[in-house]
């Protein structure tokens, strides 16, 4: 309930921690994905706490099919404009997994997966997408550049004869002859 617009492509990877397709799959989202598509928001979550801690807002928002922490995870979520899209729950045929391990991802199928999903954006977003004034922010820096004692004061400088000195307080440079000191100071 911000009042702000949801990036327009977000590809959510909830972790399984004990998973190498999990690790796999970050990995190319790190190196491969994400350096080319700037346009796309790459999240990663824990996925069973992110799962676990709010259920009702992961029923209301997420597919069924990745509801289950004990049975879903890893999974990819595709999310276009704040709404899911597509979801993959186990990776599922986005791996090389067997029946005795969980595999690493098959980048192929994973790019495919998310350009059916219509996720990966190049164009990056705009600077005033990412760079957000909040309203009472904008009015509270119009209001402080219009009151004339809270603009910034020129503070008064104590002159000592150094030119480029500074310092507002007095005090003398030791070793420095200026028109002020003789730089002998006892």
């Amino acid at each position: 309930a911000s009042g702000r617009v949801p990036p327009p492509s977000v590809v959510l990877h909830l972790v399984d921690p004990d998973s190498m397709a999990s690790a796999s799959l970050d990995y190319y989202f790190e190196t491969e994905l994400a350096p080319k598509h700037p346009g796309t928001v790459f999240l990663r979550s824990g996925g069973r706490g992110t799962l676990l801690m709010d259920q009702t807002l992961s029923q209301q928002v997420l597919p069924a099919s990745v509801l289950n922490p004990d049975s879903a995870l890893p999974a990819l979520i595709a999310i276009r404009d704040g709404v899911v899209v597509n979801a993959c729950p186990n990776l599922q045929g986005l791996t090389t997994a067997s029946r005795h391990d969980d595999g690493v991802v098959e980048p192929h199928a994973v790019r495919q997966w998310l350009d059916r999903s219509g996720v990966l954006l190049t164009d990056p977003p705009r600077v005033e997408d990412i760079c957000f004034i909040r309203p009472e922010e904008e009015a509270l820096l119009d209001y402080m550049s219009s009151q004339p004692q809270l603009q910034q004061r020129q503070e008064e400088r104590y002159d000592c004869g150094l030119e480029g000195c500074n310092k507002s307080f007095p005090h003398e440079h030791v070793g420095i002859q200026t028109s002020e000191q003789d730089g002998l100071v006892v």
